[in-house]
């Protein structure tokens, strides 16, 4: 949560520390390379005072000193031989000459998740980042501010999402992308049970992976297979991978019943096989591959033929 993002990026990488950019673009976060002094600064006017709250998750509580002046709050801590440490920094600029800082605490969450709850009176956050460093599909926590505010989730997986306050669903569908893995909800109640979990995308399935045709002089009947999701809606599509061969419709959602023709006019005898490919963007499984074989016994008399062009795209056997 410091608030410089060119001088937090080589430090976070550094020290694993996590760092959430809000607020005043102008405020800057600047520490010393052993991390036993941190200065937040606001380098514009107005002079602002700023206070600083710093919370430790795993325990540690080393003493601090602070110097504040309109511009500056520089928090010294004594280490000690403390080599390593987690440690959350919240800081608030006043657009006067004093302020003081809300109630800031952790919050009960899932062993991944660091949530913090700033209580601000007007206008409550809560900002939840990863325990661990590492994204994750669920974020839960819970929330005792009262009022409307922020809620923002960090350290999510790409995917899609729902949001649950008590049980019950404030948000569905949201999608996050793995660039920012940042979801965040404004203007919101912030009281109660928070969870962000990842939705399971859907899943491809077909009733028949095979088809077989056999032509004796005319052409054979059409037989049909379904393409459908589980878990979730999808657009499906389906396309063949030689001319004697149609598949219909070429697309549809979610459950889709494909007819599929053979046009074996112009083909000599002989066995052919093609494939029929099924996809689904976004969904586990896709593309599935329907393999379908036709066996002329008998060339069909008259009729369209298919051109040689056409006919290298079969497969004879």
């Amino acid at each position: 949560m410091f608030d410089d993002a060119v001088l937090s990026a080589a430090k976070a990488a550094k020290t694993s520390l996590q760092y959430f950019l809000r607020g005043d673009s102008a405020s800057m976060f600047s520490a010393s390379s052993d991390y036993r002094d941190i200065t937040f600064r606001k380098p514009t006017d107005p002079a602002a005072m700023i206070s600083t709250k710093v919370l430790f998750p795993d325990g540690a509580s080393p003493p601090a000193s602070s110097v504040q002046t309109s511009y500056t709050h520089k928090v010294t801590f004594d280490w000690g031989t403390t080599t390593s440490v987690r440690m959350i920094a919240v800081h608030r600029l006043a657009t006067g000459t004093s302020d003081s800082m809300p109630t800031v605490s952790l919050l009960i969450s899932d062993s991944t998740t660091y949530a913090v709850q700033i209580a601000d009176s007007t206008y409550p956050v809560v900002v939840a980042l990863p325990a661990n460093g590492l994204d994750a599909q669920l974020r839960s926590f819970t929330v005792t501010a009262s009022g409307s505010g922020s809620i923002i989730v960090t350290g999510l997986a790409s995917g899609t999402y729902n949001v649950y306050r008590d049980g019950q669903p404030v948000q569905n569908g949201v999608h996050v992308s793995g660039d920012d893995g940042t979801l965040a909800l404004h203007s919101t109640t912030v009281a109660g049970s928070w969870i962000f979990a990842a939705v399971p995308p859907p899943e491809l399935n077909v009733d028949k992976t095979a088809l077989s045709f056999e032509a004796r002089g005319s052409v054979p009947p059409p037989q049909t297979f379904t393409a459908y999701c589980v878990g979730g809606s999808c657009t499906i599509y389906a396309s063949e991978s030689a001319d004697w061969l149609s598949v219909s419709p070429s697309s549809g959602n979610n459950s889709v019943e494909f007819t599929v023709s053979c046009n074996p006019a112009g083909l000599p005898p002989g066995n052919y096989s093609a494939d029929i490919t099924v996809s689904a963007p976004g969904a586990v499984g896709s593309p599935k591959t329907v393999h379908v074989t036709l066996s002329v016994t008998e060339q069909i008399k008259g009729g369209s033929s298919i051109k040689g062009a056409k006919l290298k795209n079969a497969i004879m056997r």
